[in-house]
């Protein structure tokens, strides 16, 4: 049975993810310029949104957006924000694999041809998103029970270091009154945006209601902070800007004496690996539903079957198209996809407000 527990590991597998590609580099870009203002910004933003958007989605149990959009909005309206819904999850998803493929080149086997570790990838995530969206959720219950252990014992490790400086901290704490940044605001509001994938996701809970937002707001408001001050403390408040990935970076700084492998870099690759997967399979589960509810063929039609093979190949095939971009292009694209994922969630908000109300009046 599918209960509120799986609402948190969706907003947690996002906020794992976060602190790995983008959202660090774009904090720390800004770690003189308005981050810390921009993070103090975001956490009451994100909660608001996570509270009304689920707020009014628990009046429609075990509906996903598909369904909502069949009943309360013109056809073509209806159609075209499908559309845009599908590109936003669909690119969530490609930058996530597109980014891991530089990881892996520049952090493990820089051997090996781009398109090889992308398709291994594609391999995976192309069946994986297939799957019904239950069996998505419990694994990625499992996963997070396995490879959230590792990595507190790798920041705590991290922070614990004689090499930690606390003075290159407190020196970016001293711009905390800067004007918030866009960018940051952006990228720190990310961190909880996991909780949007009930666009589909709702389709198997039970009763679903958002509860804990108090603790949502703290976990990711730490989580937030340690995204930041980490990679500072380790690499000093200039030396951080030199990094791309200023996790893996430290990850590939630190020595540990309790495993068979001594360069941890190896450890958090093999955690990173599984929890890069499992979010991309949840954002192109929620593409290819998004996708198949524009046809609304039966699950055991041939038509079907077609719509959905078809879909994957096309997010594949994009997917490899993009390997083209340079590690600056894929940043700058990035970081835009950011601001316009922000701006989306506030919209989809006002629509979600817009068939609360059209429910509210159709059952009055």
């Amino acid at each position: 049975m599918i209960t509120n527990r799986y609402f948190y590991y969706l907003i947690a597998i996002n906020a794992l993810i976060s602190i790995i590609i983008y959202v660090p580099r774009i904090l720390l870009e800004h770690r003189f310029t308005g981050t810390w203002s921009s993070i103090l910004i975001s956490v009451p933003m994100s909660i608001f949104l996570i509270y009304a958007f689920c707020k009014m989605l628990a009046y429609f149990p075990r509906q996903g957006f598909p369904e909502l959009m069949e009943r309360f909005l013109p056809k073509s309206v209806g159609t075209f924000v499908m559309l845009l819904m599908i590109g936003l999850w669909y690119f969530a998803g490609a930058l996530t694999l597109l980014s891991f493929v530089d990881i892996t080149l520049r952090y493990i086997s820089q051997d090996v041809p781009a398109i090889l570790i992308m398709l291994g990838y594609l391999i995976v995530v192309f069946w994986s998103c297939k799957i019904n969206t239950a069996s998505i959720l419990y694994a990625l219950e499992l996963l997070l029970f396995l490879t959230v252990p590792p990595i507190l014992f790798f920041i705590i490790k991290a922070m614990s270091t004689s090499f930690f400086s606390w003075d290159a901290v407190i020196q970016t704490l001293t711009y905390s009154l800067k004007w918030p940044d866009l960018s940051a605001i952006a990228g720190a509001t990310f961190l909880f945006t996991g909780y949007i994938n009930m666009v589909v996701f709702n389709r198997v809970f039970e009763k679903f209601q958002a509860r804990g937002t108090i603790v949502i707001a703290l976990s990711g408001f730490l989580l937030l902070v340690v995204t930041v001050i980490v990679p500072i403390g380790y690499h000093g408040s200039v030396g951080v800007d030199s990094y791309v990935y200023p996790w893996f970076s430290l990850a590939d700084s630190i020595r540990i004496d309790l495993f068979l492998v001594e360069r941890m870099v190896f450890v958090f690759y093999l955690i990173y690996i599984a929890l890069f997967l499992i979010s991309t399979t949840v954002h192109w589960h929620v593409a290819q539903n998004l996708t198949e509810g524009l046809f609304k063929f039966d699950r055991k039609t041939r038509a079907y079957k077609i719509v959905s093979y078809t879909t994957g190949f096309i997010f594949s095939a994009g997917c490899l198209i993009m390997l083209r971009f340079n590690q600056k292009q894929l940043v700058d694209v990035g970081e835009v996809f950011l601001i316009v994922r922000l701006g989306a969630e506030a919209l989809l908000l006002i629509l979600m407000f817009y068939m609360y109300r059209k429910g509210k009046k159709s059952e009055a």
